[in-house]
């Protein structure tokens, strides 16, 4: 649809039904109508119309992008497995919360404790494993460090705190140096 009369910047702007590739890269913007079609075709009979007398038209930004990530092999791949084992969508996060000496709590004080790197969570072997020993779905190593990583040491700072109680508590460092100038701790 173009719009150009006198005192105007001579702009065209398009409403579209679904996107057009040849339109791609040219300053365009596109978002798919899912509602207010009632108004674009009221549009398209009458050359002027006060819009904002009519019905808003609403878009969605992601209904494409949702439809093209729900045809991927790897959504497809991951629904069938999910639907497969019947495996219950519990993070480590609400595991930990149900219960201070969770399977899962272990599972990850196990990882840190023996240092090992959560990168390594993503090699496809180990994190399969992982998946079909724990019947959990193991998150992105982001995710594991941004949200495990603070309840464990929560809970080992409380560990702490109880043994300690109203004790003092006095760490020593000495800095000694050997011969080969390397720091003794």
């Amino acid at each position: 649809m173009a719009y150009s009369r006198k005192n105007t910047n001579g702009l065209q702007f398009f409403i579209t039904y679904h996107s057009w590739k040849q339109l791609d890269n040219k300053l365009t913007v596109f978002r798919r109508v899912v509602g207010g079609v009632d108004t674009l075709t009221e549009m398209e009979l009458k050359w002027l119309i006060k819009i904002k007398d009519k019905a808003q038209i609403f878009v969605d930004p992601y209904q494409e992008a949702n439809e093209q990530h729900i045809n991927t092999a790897k959504h497809k791949e991951r629904a069938k497995k999910m639907r497969k084992t019947n495996v219950s969508r519990t993070s480590l996060r609400q595991s930990f919360a149900t219960s201070s000496r969770s399977s899962g709590q272990e599972d990850f004080n196990l990882w840190i404790s023996a240092n090992i790197p959560l990168n390594k969570m993503q090699n496809p072997k180990f994190k399969l494993f992982l998946e079909t020993f724990c019947d959990k779905i193991i998150s992105h190593e982001s995710m594991l460090r941004k949200n495990y990583v603070n309840l464990l040491y929560d809970n080992i700072i409380m560990e702490l705190n109880s043994q300690v109680k109203d004790e003092y508590l006095f760490f020593i460092v000495d800095e000694t140096t050997v011969a080969d100038a390397l720091l003794i701790y």
